[in-house]
């Protein structure tokens, strides 16, 4: 059985819907461009949709998602070693200041989980390869 979402809400919704029951947007007409809907993706309620949109907004190197992946990061991924991980892994992929602000904090975490701290020195290895 297929379950399907709001892109906006991320509301359970019947097939076939035309406007979200529960937000009221309008579900055949989607203007967003994909690095939106992937950043948007990074709240859906399933793990596997978060943890790809994370990974794939840094195979993007989709500066626009900085600010989402730093506050997943700066979230510890929500209580999701994986999906820290992954947001650690972009970041080290897409860069910049910001980016690297907060996976040093990471980095340096002792409380974070081994796996988003181990990603977090491999992005920071990958930024710093980079200079």
């Amino acid at each position: 059985m297929v379950t399907y979402y709001c892109p906006y809400c991320w509301e359970t919704i019947p097939a076939g819907t035309r406007a979200c029951p529960a937000c009221g947007a309008p579900l055949e007409e989607d203007s967003r461009d994909i690095i939106a809907k992937y950043i948007a993706a990074l709240s859906h309620p399933q793990a596997e949709t978060r943890l790809r949109a994370a990974w794939i907004l840094g195979q993007m190197r989709a500066a626009r998602a900085i600010e989402s992946l730093v506050e997943v990061v700066t979230a510890r991924g929500y209580g999701d070693p994986y999906l820290l991980a992954a947001a650690a892994e972009s970041l080290g992929q897409i860069g910049g200041d910001e980016a690297e602000k907060a996976l040093v904090a990471l980095s340096a975490d002792s409380t974070a989980s081994v796996v988003g701290r181990v990603a977090a020195l491999r992005a920071l290895e990958c930024l710093w390869s980079k200079r």
